[in-house]
């Protein structure tokens, strides 16, 4: 965890000061690299605001049709991220800004992230059972038979009356 810091906080703005003196230097002289940084700033929130607002509205969907959202979830996150970076000056944050907004490389993320959360997760079985039926080992504090059971609910004034009589 301390090299992730490390890395976010010494590494990533020693690159990005490098490359925008770069491309001062060699490209676009400083006048230009500022407007880029500006222009890409206002490009990154604005795509990240339409972006975002469709990503709540199929959330919403979802949720109203009774799927739970969470490849809308992981999108919403990857949007989010890749505006708060693109936001950020510097141009390599800006590459990852419009790869994580950019439809067509965002998929791609989000399938990775979808692998590395089912390779983390444990699924955890209590009181289940296998394919044929027959229960699994747990260490679950009820034992026998699986039974379905079907009930109703009753009315607690209508049992009163019922008694009274």
């Amino acid at each position: 965890m301390p090299l992730i810091f490390l890395m976010l906080f010494v590494v990533v703005p020693l690159v990005e000061l490098r490359l925008l003196f770069y491309v001062s230097h060699e490209w676009l002289g400083s006048m230009g690299t500022i407007l880029l940084v500006v222009m890409t700033g206002m490009l990154g929130a604005a795509m990240a605001r339409q972006q975002g607002v469709g990503i709540l509205q199929q959330m919403k969907e979802a949720v109203e049709s009774g799927r739970i959202p969470g490849d809308e979830l992981i999108h919403g996150v990857a949007i989010l991220v890749g505006g708060v970076v693109l936001v950020t000056p510097g141009i390599l944050t800006d590459s990852v800004g419009f790869a994580l907004l950019f439809p067509p490389t965002r998929l791609l993320v989000v399938a990775w992230i979808r692998r590395r959360i089912r390779f983390q997760v444990q699924t955890v079985s209590f009181g289940g059972t296998t394919s044929k039926g027959e229960r699994e080992n747990s260490s679950s504090p009820f034992e026998g038979p699986i039974r379905d059971v079907q009930a109703r609910v009753v009315d607690s004034e209508q049992d009163s009356e019922q008694d009274s009589d």
